[in-house]
Order: C-alpha cells, then sequence, then structure tokens
C-alpha cells in the first residue's frame, strides 16, 4: 500500500506518540512511504517556531524522512476541496501520485471522501492497512 503521512502525524511521531510512532515504524516495514516538500517545509517550520528544535536537529528528522520516504511529484494541477488550500495540494498530490491512503489528524481532511484513497486517522490505519 502507498501511504502519505501527514505532518501533525509525523510530528506527533517525534514527540514521543508512541501510537503515531508505532504507526510509522509498522508501515515503513510493511507498505510504502511517502511525504511531499510541501509536508518537509511544514514539518521544519512546526518543529523550529511551535516546538523550539533547532535548525540543525529539525534538519536531522527531515533527512529520516527523506531517507525512509519515497518523495510524490508535486502535481500542478490542484481542486479547490478543502477549507485550507495546503490540504488541496496534499490531496493532488495523493491522488497524482496514486496513492492508497492518507494519515492525518486534520479534521477538515479526514472529513473528505476522494476515489480511491482512504483519509484516516492514526488509529484508523490499523484498521484499513490489514486489507
Amino acid at each position: 500500500m502507498k501511504i502519505l503521512v501527514d505532518t501533525n502525524v509525523i510530528i506527533a511521531s517525534f514527540l514521543g506518540s508512541s501510537a503515531c510512532f508505532e504507526l510509522i515504524e509498522d508501515a515503513r516495514h510493511n507498505h510504502q512511504l511517502y511525504y511531499s516538500d510541501q509536508i518537509l517545509a511544514e514539518l521544519k517550520r512546526n518543529l523550529v517556531s511551535k516546538f523550539h528544535y533547532t535548525d540543525k536537529k529539525a534538519v536531522e528528522y527531515l533527512s529520516f524522512i527523506s531517507g525512509n520516504f519515497t518523495k510524490c511529484r508535486k502535481i500542478k494541477e490542484v481542486k479547490a476541496l478543502c477549507r485550507d488550500k495546503s490540504d488541496d495540494q496534499i490531496i493532488a498530490d495523493a491522488i497524482g501520485n496514486k496513492l492508497d491512503m492518507i494519515i492525518t489528524g486534520d479534521k477538515d481532511l479526514l472529513v473528505l471522501k476522494v476515489k480511491n484513497i482512504v483519509i484516516c486517522s492514526p488509529n484508523g490505519y490499523w484498521i484499513h492497512s490489514r486489507f
């Protein structure tokens, strides 16, 4: 299964959420994980500004992601589906890269229904990843 992990789930795993860490470890070994440039930029910005990581430490985490996940092609044609325009890019990238799942804690994304893509919370991963 090809899975895009949203920024909030990655950050939760880095900050000590054992549930998110275990999810990423399981998915890394049993599926193919994806990231986008947008997710990396948001990840770095949040680690530094909200959680007061040094740039050096944030870059270490980004290196983990880029070294263990596959990079999505950025899709240029984006349809407006979400309240937050940056979420539209996540959906476009998932569709354009033919991903199977988006794991997120973002309520705006969780309510969407997108053909052929499961959008679920970290808990939903355990249900949907076994099929």
